[in-house]
């Protein structure tokens, strides 16, 4: 039987390991869009709240507003629309998964969104509120 990389850490431990492989992959750019390697190409306007989609060669591709992503059916509308765009320079797939990610990490959509299969409906406020907690865990990881 193999061993689980976990096995024998402690607690701490494993949230260190887990900070530090997150502090290795946020990114910042101009206009202060922030972003993590896991996003494939999508960024965060922390002021505006708009998501910025950008291909590999960082020029700019799509963008909307997280204000808009407040309940399960609209993020999924979004993360549909998103699938089906046409963009050149973009793979879609990628952009799509980035996305649900950027979401998550952002709103976090099993506690605030779609836990137990119970649609929630997040006002504005929630989101602003949400998106700062994740800014601010990205200013300080």
């Amino acid at each position: 039987m193999s061993e689980s990389p976990q096995q024998g850490r402690s607690a701490a431990e494993l949230l260190q390991q887990e900070a530090a492989a997150f502090r290795a992959r946020r990114r910042t750019f101009d206009k202060g869009l922030i972003a993590d390697t896991a996003w494939n190409g999508w960024r965060l306007s922390p002021d505006t709240l708009r998501l910025f989609l950008y291909d590999n060669d960082g020029h700019y591709a799509y963008e909307l507003e997280l204000l808009r992503l407040t309940d399960s059916a609209r993020i999924l509308d979004w993360v549909l629309m998103v699938n089906q765009k046409r963009l050149q320079g973009i793979d879609v797939a990628n952009a799509t998964l980035g996305f649900i990610r950027m979401i998550d990490d952002i709103l976090r959509l099993q506690s605030n969104v779609c836990g137990s299969g119970e649609n929630k409906q997040l006002t504005g406020q929630q989101i602003r509120d949400l998106a700062a907690a994740y800014v601010q865990r990205f200013n300080t990881a």
